[in-house]
């Protein structure tokens, strides 16, 4: 009787190193894969950030065209013998308008009547006794 629990405990010894081995070997497989899965994770988390700088990219320079055109259209508007009050009227330009009002007059009065100089965007207009005279960009 012996004999024969050595042979099944050589058996099951067997049995047990064949499964630790292929748990082990299944252990050893699955770490590449984990490796893989945070690999693809890092590269699309690189991705989205990439797409991200590219959107904000996109989004700050449609921001600056959308100021340009929005001065181009100011700018367009105004004319030479406008009045104050036409000036203010330019909707376009609602950046250099406070309270509906021209912003930053700087206003000289002498004996030949009243000029005055106003921020305008980029530049200054200039008005000679409440005429629009001159446009300095």
């Amino acid at each position: 009787m012996t004999a024969k629990t050595r042979r099944h405990w050589r058996n099951a010894g067997r049995c047990l190193g064949l499964v630790l081995s292929i748990m082990w070997l299944a252990g050893c497989a699955a770490l590449p894969q984990q490796s893989t899965v945070e690999k693809i994770r890092r590269e699309q988390a690189e991705d989205l950030k990439r797409r991200n700088d590219q959107i904000e990219a996109n989004y700050s320079q449609a921001r600056l065209e959308a100021w340009d055109r929005r001065d181009q259209e100011c700018n367009r508007h105004l004319r030479i013998g406008m009045t104050t009050s036409e000036v203010e009227a330019i909707k376009a330009c609602w950046h250099v308008l406070y309270d509906g009002r021209l912003m930053a007059w700087n206003t000289t009065i002498t004996a030949a009547g009243q000029s005055s100089q106003v921020r305008w965007g980029d530049g200054y207009i200039y008005f000679q006794n409440g005429v629009l005279v001159a446009i300095q960009k």
